[in-house]
């Protein structure tokens, strides 16, 4: 699987009163229909996690945010 994980440095309104302003963009690609399943599932998880998002937040490089998605 790959993963994208693009943070913006200006925030951008989509319009969603909930979820406005995005500053996280993931991108997400497998080799078949469901190999992305375990890669989402982890972000999902971690994204759900106020201490995990703050330490993905503060994250400077791939392998940080790699460890992160695995703890």
């Amino acid at each position: 699987s790959g993963l994208s994980w693009i943070r913006l440095s200006t925030p951008v309104k989509f319009g969603n009163t909930a979820n406005d302003p995005v500053s996280l963009v993931i991108g997400l690609a497998g080799h078949d229909e469901n190999e992305h399943i375990g890669v989402m599932s982890a972000v999902a998880a971690a994204l759900s996690n106020p201490v995990k998002t703050r330490e993905l937040a503060q994250a400077k490089n791939a392998k940080e945010i790699r460890a992160i998605l695995k703890s």
